[in-house]
């Protein structure tokens, strides 16, 4: 499971791995490398999805209005070569070409506020003070698709077929995950799903206290 780089995702990743031996967290960068500006469903905002030195490349919408795909976006007009260059080089920037796992979740965070002045803070700071599962998402079903497999391939990087990949949203105020298995339905992964929802519940929930009377996360004390 890849996290952006968030402090507040930290602890998570340790309670996670601590849970299982079998389970392998690393931090990358909230955008996920994707530069894109994103314009959510029924909004006239366009979300530049990125640190805020950089300029997007590509366009993406929201295109139905249901919960599950709300933000289901779609790359306009992206070219085969263009999406295998960009998966490759966010592959090898994360170091994910070898021994990947059937089930591979990509997390990006952000935080349940309302009318908070502060939002933009609390969200992600690579994603340009947005939240970031639209750039996990896209991320996920770009390295879900056949044409860009094949290409990847070509180059070395050979994603075994039962690989599947899933966005995810980190809520760094409660640190209830969010996976969006409705945007690749895979019944054969359904139970494989099922473990990492129950595991991430359990490395989310307070377990224990420190001598400060903080709590802590996880099946261990974090002192």
């Amino acid at each position: 499971m890849a996290f952006g780089i968030d402090v507040r995702s930290e602890v998570l990743r340790r309670a996670l791995e601590s849970l299982d031996p079998g389970i392998r967290t690393q931090g990358f960068a909230g955008f996920f490398g994707l530069p894109v500006a994103h314009q959510p469903f029924a909004s006239d905002v366009v979300e530049n999805s990125l640190p805020v030195l950089l300029r997007p490349s590509f366009l993406t919408c929201a295109a139905v209005p249901s919960e599950a795909a709300a933000e289901r976006a779609r790359v306009a007009a992206l070219p085969a070569a263009e999406r295998i260059d960009t998966a490759e080089a966010v592959l090898r920037a994360m170091s994910l070409t070898t021994d990947l796992a059937p089930l591979v979740l990509l997390a990006g965070h952000g935080a349940m506020v309302v009318s908070n002045p502060h939002a933009s803070a609390l969200h992600c700071t690579a994603c340009g003070g947005y939240q970031g599962a639209v750039s996990a998402r896209l991320l996920a079903t770009l390295l879900n698709d056949a044409e860009v497999r094949e290409g990847l391939a070509a180059r070395g990087i050979a994603i075994p077929p039962d690989t599947l990949f899933l966005g995810a949203l980190h809520d760094t105020t409660t640190d209830a995950v969010t996976i969006h298995a409705a945007d690749h339905p895979a019944p054969a992964h359904a139970a494989a799903l099922r473990q990492a929802e129950a595991l991430l519940v359990q490395a989310g929930a307070p377990s224990c206290t420190t001598t400060t009377g903080a709590p802590t996360r996880g099946s261990a004390c974090w002192s």
